[in-house]
């Protein structure tokens, strides 16, 4: 290097030690350095946002959602039986051939509201005998047992008085082989008495066409109801045929029934056969 250029080296050196390093780095200065106390605070103070955030309301897990309601269920049937005569309880009540016809609706699994008639032929007050307006609640007890409450109102259009009566009722069943039954009928009108039913059946199905035969047996005890003591009243043996036909849901039932009176000193119970047929249908 020549002695003349010395001079200005030595003045650009110089003023390159003055100048600031952004100049010549084309960056941001590093940030100053924390200290080992300063570090540990910044850490506690993440450590409880993370800490609050985790515990906040908002961080609760949800509840699932609450499933939507079941609409109840509706459904609805007819049954008509033309029967030789008309039995209740091993009372006579037509002894002509008579028709049945009932209407039942059924809301959800357990509520039945049925209405009942009994039409006959010759019968001195009018064809119409009787109508029975019934509304029976019955439920599941378990996987064998079931139940059922209900009312009963009674009219007869004939009668001049005692015309309107009413039950109340309840039973027990078992789901077994025979299908044992216990059922209670309360008259706290007219009838003033109790009646107890005691029955069992079976269905037995021939082929998938929907083919059935359901015998079955009844027995009866009446405590003052309609009557002025308490006694054994009537046996009731009797067979239903269930028939398909090529309507879907419409269904015959012919039966045959034998009536075993227990006490005819009372002048009120005998003996009868007698049977029918029905045609069932459910509608919806």
């Amino acid at each position: 290097m020549s002695r003349t250029a010395m001079p200005f080296v030595l003045v650009v050196t110089a003023l390159m030690s003055a100048a600031p390093p952004e100049l010549f780095a084309g960056q941001d200065p590093p940030p100053p350095q924390q200290t080992s106390l300063e570090a540990q605070a910044v850490a506690m103070a993440k450590t409880e946002k993370v800490d609050e955030a985790a515990t906040a309301p908002d961080a609760q897990p949800t509840a699932p959602p609450t499933p939507a309601p079941v609409p109840m269920t509706v459904s609805s049937g007819g049954q008509i039986d033309v029967m030789s005569k008309y039995l209740w309880r091993g009372f006579v009540l037509a002894d002509a051939v008579s028709m049945q016809p009932t209407y039942w609706v059924k809301f959800g699994s357990s509520l039945t509201v049925s209405s009942w008639m009994n039409v006959a032929r010759e019968q001195l007050e009018g064809p119409l005998t009787e109508h029975d307006l019934t509304v029976d609640y019955s439920r599941a007890l378990g996987p064998k047992f079931s139940m059922s409450v209900g009312w009963i109102n009674y009219v007869f259009p004939g009668l001049d008085s005692g015309s309107v009566t009413n039950e109340f009722y309840g039973g027990l069943s078992h789901s077994s082989y025979l299908n044992p039954t216990v059922k209670v009928y309360v008259d706290f009108h007219e009838g003033k008495g109790t009646y107890f039913n005691f029955s069992a059946s079976h269905t037995y199905a021939f082929g998938s066409q929907g083919f059935a035969a359901t015998p079955s047996f009844g027995l009866g005890y009446n405590d003052k109801q309609w009557i002025d003591e308490a006694t054994w009243s009537d046996a009731n043996f009797g067979v239903k045929l269930t028939v398909p036909t090529p309507i879907k849901r419409l269904f015959v039932t012919p039966a045959i029934y034998y009536s075993k009176a227990l006490n005819k000193d009372l002048g009120v119970f005998d003996d009868h056969f007698y049977g029918g047929i029905g045609i069932v249908t459910k509608l919806f």
